[in-house]
């Protein structure tokens, strides 16, 4: 199993495009052969989120994000989010 945290941060006033726009990438992802988990949370910053990824293998996640609709939903998150996603990758102990 492997786990992954997304940060974002989403620019003033992008806030309920971004969650509309997030809402259906985890509606599609949690359909995915593979996907353990995927959720978006607030952080305790308001402009601040972070999706909470879990898959069975790394095969999983390379389909995830060759997936139309994350490489579509992708490009919405381009004109929200203020910076890049800081991603890390979690392994199992």
């Amino acid at each position: 199993m492997i786990g992954i945290v997304a940060r974002v941060k989403v620019k003033a006033g992008s806030e309920a495009a971004f969650e509309t726009a997030a809402g259906e990438l985890v509606a599609c992802t949690r359909t995915e052969p593979g996907c353990i988990e995927y959720a978006l949370w607030r952080t305790d910053r308001a402009d601040t989120y972070a999706f909470v990824e879990r898959y069975e293998d790394d095969a999983a996640i390379e389909a995830h994000v060759k997936s139309e609709y994350f490489r579509r939903i992708n490009r919405q998150f381009r004109e929200l989010l203020d910076g890049a996603p800081e991603v890390t990758k979690l392994l199992p102990l």
